[in-house]
């Protein structure tokens, strides 16, 4: 009798983290912190006013086909908070299903979120899905940013097929102002290499900023990027898209925006190590 052996599923990786801070005589402090799984939270020491920053990481390391995140934070009562990671996170083959991670940003009257991950890293046969969700009450910020690197350009990586979904979907005061969908998939160097999508360039990034003063920027913004991409403002919102060939160059771009958008704050350590 011939015994068909049992196949076990391969390992995946869940993680969960909340983080909410409030604002207490001008300082922004610790609320509630939890965490669960691979996704954990460190919060650096502070030694000067400014927001209270929080540093995302996934201890496996990357993602892959099953793999699930799940970040939720909120910013209370004229606080704001800065979210950064350790480290650029990276989306690995999937031999099945997609790699799934929620992102959740609230920020109340007064208060101001910062979303500032470092890139996210694009390998070969990728299947990610990521959804951003965004609730603003009125008379609050939110500063978000996110960068894609299609391939790391040094090791000789070239992203030949993919699917990679980006959702956004800011509300304020209940109201639906700003939706997101990036959606590619198939033959990425090929698409990533037409004129009328990327021309080329294997990173990109869009920001956007939320705020009564967003407009303020437009004009340094346009100094910075140049011919590296396009800054359009309407209605309180401030949209830049940005292009470059790899992670290097799109930083010498993306850096002096972020600076620009933080009012001259320095940016978390994690981007200059």
């Amino acid at each position: 009798m011939n015994i068909i052996p049992t196949i076990q599923p391969m390992q995946r990786n869940t993680g969960s983290a909340r983080l909410s801070v409030t604002g207490v005589s001008g300082n922004t402090m610790l609320e509630n912190l939890y965490q669960s799984g691979n996704a954990k939270l460190r919060i650096p020491e502070r030694y000067e006013s400014g927001p209270l920053e929080a540093v995302m990481i996934n201890i496996a390391g990357g993602m892959t086909g099953g793999d699930t995140l799940d970040w939720d934070f909120s910013a209370h009562d004229n606080a704001e908070l800065t979210l950064t990671s350790q480290a650029c996170e990276k989306i690995y083959k999937s031999s099945s299903g997609q790699a799934v991670a929620d992102i959740a940003l609230n920020a109340s009257s007064g208060s101001r979120i910062n979303w500032l991950p470092q890139e996210t890293i694009i390998f070969d046969r990728a299947n990610l899905l990521r959804k951003v969700n965004i609730d603003l009450s009125d008379n609050a910020s939110a500063l978000i940013v996110e960068a894609l690197v299609f391939g790391r350009k040094a090791m000789g990586e070239i992203v030949k097929e993919a699917t990679i979904r980006d959702r956004w979907r800011v509300q304020q005061d209940g109201a639906l102002i700003h939706a997101e969908e990036l959606w590619i998939t198939g033959p990425i160097d090929e698409q990533l290499s037409n004129k009328a999508i990327a021309a080329g360039n294997k990173a990109i990034a869009t920001v956007l900023f939320v705020s009564p003063n967003a407009e303020q920027s437009m004009a340094q913004l346009n100094n910075i990027i140049g011919e590296n991409g396009a800054v359009s403002c309407w209605n309180g919102k401030l949209l830049l898209r940005i292009l470059a060939m790899d992670s290097y160059d799109l930083r010498r771009t993306l850096i002096p925006v972020i600076q620009c958008l933080s009012g001259g704050q320095k940016l978390p350590k994690c981007w200059t190590l």
